[in-house]
């Protein structure tokens, strides 16, 4: 490719060398692969080579070759890289890429693999000179190229179609030299000298040129150099222009094409448009394209004429050279391929079109955040009428290639606003209301000057008519201003549209839309929110329960997420969880508690070979010194204000929404399970500036620090337990959890912990409950059972899964998906579990928030809702009486207040038996959707005996019996 530093060089030596004249070949030239191939597409950011992403994604779309990976190498923040060619992070590099497959893949075309992360820095050069001693750079890249290459042979090698430096695969080979004969390096890379030679003066070879080096001289590279000038016409490459572009189907992807600044070239931001990064995937499918080739050899080491202490590879033309050049190829062919491979009818399967921000349409009621418009483009789900993001130093923060005005903003929720908002811009969002009604809509916006004025459509019909903005005093003061409508229920567009601009130019700044029931209807039955009476206590008369200074029974239910609390993700840092958004969904779904998640782990590398990042941690970075992830180490007596604000933010704002939190003080399942995860952890010597005496295990995994074997260790470890409890010590709606998932060695130090809870907390304004949940693996529930904690989370074993044992109310039991399953749970499990006494929680992906790429758990809606339903149930019955008396119910599940009233579950449905012998007088019976929780009426008995009902419904059932009153 061709980029800014292509530009700085061509200056330099456009004198210096004169045009090479081509002469066509009369036949074509064979080079060592074909589509047949595995290929590995490896480039840097797509705003500099978005041609060539769309024409390997479309070749991949119609299986005219097997894509096996799309890479991102980008050595951006290269110390030796003078002219700053690029200030965007290696992080948004990736997520630029990713967005870019999101857009095709909407667009329509399939079988496209994620964007992986290849190397962000160059290659060192070792002191010996010698090439076996050269660090490679470990990243998801280099993993997926190793194991690619092991599949491949010789004879089918996988193809490296590159358009970047060569960091990634030659990475690989140093981790693996095995594969050096398995792959091809199909490489735009290098300039033709008249002479027959190869200089490596330009961006390519020249950013890592010890990598240019170590791939000529030890992998099977065919070489694709250009002619270092600004003609187009020298170099085989397509000519693309954009007024072409109507030609391909109309698409996002189509209308992104157009609107880019790209891809560069001797042509940048021209018509017609060059991307010189395909070559080396033409012959992939078309053999005629090479014309003529020769061998090359290392020859010498030149000065670069950007930084003559940088010296660059010279090749020379030798018929035994290992590397071959690619000397002459037709143009035609190029473009004439180009354009049948991206107008292929059969690559463009059906798109989806608009679609909702993350998958989900917003439930309302609830908060719609500005910049969480809808995706689908340009004309589609929003209008733009001015590009104010066109390059690399001026991004959209939230998504790369869209041209609408986010903005970073400090006083914005979610740190995002939409400014520079113009007449006749809109944006639209998809909505799920759960009810039709009168709603309030309310609008937070700022603006400099006064006269503009935008309106709501809902479906197309203008629902609020023209709002006033007022000058709130500056881009950041924020005023709400409000308007009542009417909405259906169910899924909706809303359009947000800029209708005058006010007399400071532009109309306005906008943070968020919230729409509320204007009157709230009544709530039929005894379900309310929860209002908290004080900190949870175990319940005297049932202690399966909490109880708090209200005295009732307190069932606790809800879905709970890993990344609640720390941000987690590919980018670094990463994105921002919409925790707002998270506990709409609770409180939807009338669930009440959370395990709120603690990772340890600053960073790890996932089963799929990605680094995955998780932020803020409890202890600031400051130094002096370097982690061994590269950042500042930390400082484990200073506490991270940043983590612990969040803390009380979120426990707060679940408060609000009538939700308790389980605050998880400590993470063992990464320890145990992550590779390389002790090289990460904050208490790893290298990792801090706190002079600790070490200790370690045989596996050398730091598990250690979660025993007594360290009183260092374990003083820091009460420190920051201390600075918990001191930072929520006032709310009443918290619980403490020791540990997820740690090992069984730590069963002395999680007693140890909950006895110091206890200790401290004595001290305090506020006491409150304690829990240990499953140690995985090898953990037994028996040393839950026989621990000081007020509740416990058990494993499988004793039949919680699918026939849970009645609670004895030795524990508050929370029985929780993460620790039976992993990953599972059914509507039954719900039922049963709330049956036998206990709390189900459930572990979910909540992929409409945290963007899972596996979607949702399989049954998790219904679970959600079923959770749900039993937690009014729980309302409605008096469940401090209640207690599971299986005998009482043919099924075996009847939670009973025996002579008063009786709750059974059917779970095949059908027909049940429920004793009634201790009951006297009539009893009236009611029929229970499951999971929807509607009501159908059952007959009225007469007690003092035992009694059939048939269930009115198919499929599982619950019958309700309550002596009449």
């Amino acid at each position: 490719m061709k980029s800014y530093l292509f530009l700085f060089v061509t200056a330099l030596l456009a004198v210096m060398m004169p045009s090479v004249t081509a002469h066509a070949q009369p036949t074509a030239t064979a080079l060592p692969y074909d589509r047949t191939c595995p290929v590995i597409y490896d480039n840097d950011g797509a705003i500099e080579s978005g041609y060539t992403d769309i024409y390997m994604m479309a070749l991949a779309s119609a299986k005219a070759i097997r894509l096996k990976g799309i890479i991102t190498t980008c050595s951006y923040g290269e110390e030796q890289r003078k002219p700053p060619f690029s200030p965007i992070a290696p992080s948004e590099i990736i997520r630029e890429r990713q967005e870019l497959i999101e857009k095709a893949r909407r667009s329509g075309l399939k079988n496209l693999p994620d964007a992986t992360p290849g190397p962000s820095l160059s290659l060192k050069r070792p002191a010996t000179g010698r090439i076996e001693d050269t660090a490679p750079h470990r990243t998801p890249g280099s993993a997926l190229i190793i194991r690619e290459a092991r599949k491949a042979t010789p004879k089918k090698p996988l193809v490296i179609v590159m358009g970047g430096q060569a960091t990634c695969a030659v990475s690989a080979y140093l981790i693996d030299p095995s594969i050096a004969g398995r792959m091809v390096l199909a490489w735009i890379v290098g300039n033709k000298r008249p002479d027959g030679n190869i200089d490596t003066n330009e961006y390519n070879a020249g950013v890592d040129p010890w990598a240019t080096y170590i791939a000529f001289e030890r992998l099977r590279v065919v070489a694709f150099p250009f002619t270092n000038n600004d003609n187009d016409a020298d170099d085989p490459i397509v000519l693309t222009p954009k007024s072409r572009l109507q030609e391909l189907p109309d698409t996002e992807l189509r209308q992104t094409i157009r609107e880019a600044a790209w891809p560069r070239g001797g042509g940048t931001y021209s018509e017609p448009s060059a991307d010189y990064d395909a070559m080396g995937a033409f012959p992939l499918t078309r053999p005629d394209y090479v014309v003529k080739a020769g061998r090359v050899s290392f020859s010498r080491w030149e000065p670069s004429p950007w930084d003559p202490k940088v010296q660059l590879p010279f090749y020379k033309s030798n018929p035994g050279g290992r590397a071959m050049a690619v000397w002459e190829a037709r143009p035609n062919v190029a473009s004439e391929e180009w354009w049948r491979r991206v107008k292929d009818p059969s690559a463009w399967k059906s798109p989806k079109g608009q679609v909702p921000f993350h998958g989900s349409p917003r439930k309302i009621p609830g908060t719609v955040e500005a910049e969480r418009f809808d995706e689908g483009g340009e004309g589609r789900a929003y209008h733009d009428t001015a590009i104010n993001f066109t390059r690399e130093d001026g991004f959209n923060p939230i998504r790369f290639l869209e041209q609408a005005d986010i903005i970073a903003s400090a006083s914005a929720s979610g740190g995002y606003m939409v400014g520079r908002t113009e007449a006749g811009e809109w944006l639209e969002y998809t909505l799920r209301a759960a009810r039709a009604g009168s709603y309030r809509l309310e609008a937070r916006i700022a603006s400099e000057g006064t006269g503009g004025t935008f309106h709501i459509e809902f479906e197309g019909i203008d629902q609020t008519g023209p709002i006033a903005v007022p000058a709130t005093g500056g881009p950041d003061a924020w005023q709400t201003v409000s308007r009542p409508l009417s909405l259906k229920a169910g899924v909706q567009v809303m359009r947000v549209v800029m209708d005058r601009n006010s007399s400071t130019g532009g109309v306005m700044n906008l943070d968020w839309i919230k729409l509320t029931p204007a009157a709230a209807p009544p709530k039929q039955g005894a379900f309310a929110a929860t209002q908290m009476k004080g900190p949870l206590r175990i319940h005297p008369a049932n202690p399966r329960y909490f109880t708090d200074s209200g005295g009732k029974a307190i069932y606790l239910t809800g879905s709970h997420t890993w990344s609640n609390l720390q941000d987690m993700g590919e980018a670094d840092p990463p994105g921002p969880f919409d925790f707002g958004g998270y506990l709409d969904l609770l409180r939807a779904h009338r669930h009440n508690f959370i395990r709120l998640w603690r990772w340890e782990l600053p960073q790890w590398m996932t089963a799929e070979g990605k680094l995955h990042y998780c932020t803020p941690q409890p202890w600031l970075r400051t130094g002096p010194g370097q982690a061994l992830d590269g950042k500042p180490r930390y400082d484990l007596s200073r506490f991270d204000p940043q983590y612990f604000d969040r803390l009380r933010q979120r426990i707060s704002a679940a408060r609000d929404r009538g939700i308790y939190v389980s605050i998880m003080l400590f993470e063992g399942w990464g320890m145990q399970f992550v590779p390389d995860a002790w090289r990460s952890h904050p208490f790893h010597p290298e990792n801090n500036i706190n002079i600790i005496p070490g200790n370690d295990d045989p596996a050398g995994k730091g598990l250690w620090i979660h025993t007594m074997a360290n009183p260092a260790i374990t003083a820091l470890q009460e420190a920051y337990v201390r600075k918990v409890i001191d930072t929520v010590n006032a709310f009443d709606n918290v619980l403490y959890e020791i540990s997820n998932e740690n090992h069984p060695g730590s069963t002395e130090w999680q007693y140890h912990m909950i006895l110091y809870i206890r200790k401290y907390e004595s001290r305090q304004r506020k006491r409150h409950p304690v829990g240990m949940t499953f140690q995985y693996e090898g953990g037994s529930n028996t040393t839950l059972f026989a621990s000081p904690a007020d509740w416990v989370s058990p494993n499988p074993e004793g039949g919680y899964r699918d026939d849970p044992p009645p609670a004895d109310g030795k524990k508050v039991v929370l029985s929780d998906t993460d620790h039976l399953w992993g990953e599972g749970g059914s509507v039954q499990w719900v039922w049963k579990s709330f049956l036998r006494g206990h709390n189900p929680i459930f572990m979910d992906r909540v992929a409409a928030l945290t963007g899972s790429k596996a979607g949702d758990i399989p049954g998790a809606k219904d679970i959600r809702k079923a959770m749900g339903t039993t937690r009014e149930w729980s309302q409605r019955i008096d469940l401090s009486r209640m207690v599971p008396m299986n005998n009482l119910s043919s099924t075996g599940y009847c939670l009973a207040n025996p002579g008063k009233e009786y709750l059974a579950y059917l779970p095949d449905g059908g027909e049940v038996t429920v004793d009634l012998t201790a009951t006297k007088g009539r009893l009236a019976s009611v029929w229970l959707h499951p999971i929807e929780g509607t009501e159908t009426p059952g007959e009225t008995v007469e007690g003092g005996d035992r009694h059939s009902f048939k269930s009115p419904f198919d499929g599982d059932a619950v019958l309700h019996i309550r002596q009449n009153r």
